[in-house]
């Protein structure tokens, strides 16, 4: 994502390919992933980031809420493996319109 909108759901799913050592996804991979807030100020927390189980070497998030506005990035877990974290997006407050 690049620009969220805290509160609400994101509108798009966050995918996480399972990669070997020489950065290819892992085809068959079915290990559980779980994605988390990389930093949280303030106390912004991440909803909807329990660890799901890969499908193909593909873990899909959807439907993720982060909680607070600022800059953010995600981290991807499965352990054994080595973590990677995102590129940073903001999560912006909703914008209240006249009337």
């Amino acid at each position: 994502p690049v620009t969220v909108q805290v509160g609400s759901p994101m509108s798009q799913s966050v995918t996480v390919e399972v990669r070997d050592a020489a950065d290819n996804r892992v085809p068959g991979a079915t290990v559980p992933v779980a994605l988390a807030l990389t930093s949280a100020p303030g106390g912004a927390t991440l909803t909807g980031g329990d660890p799901v189980n890969a499908i193909d070497g593909v873990a899909t998030f959807s439907g993720l809420v982060v909680s607070r506005d600022g800059t953010y990035s995600l981290t991807a877990t499965s352990s054994p493996l080595i973590p990677a974290v995102s590129a940073s997006f903001a999560a912006n407050l909703p914008r209240i319109g006249a009337a």
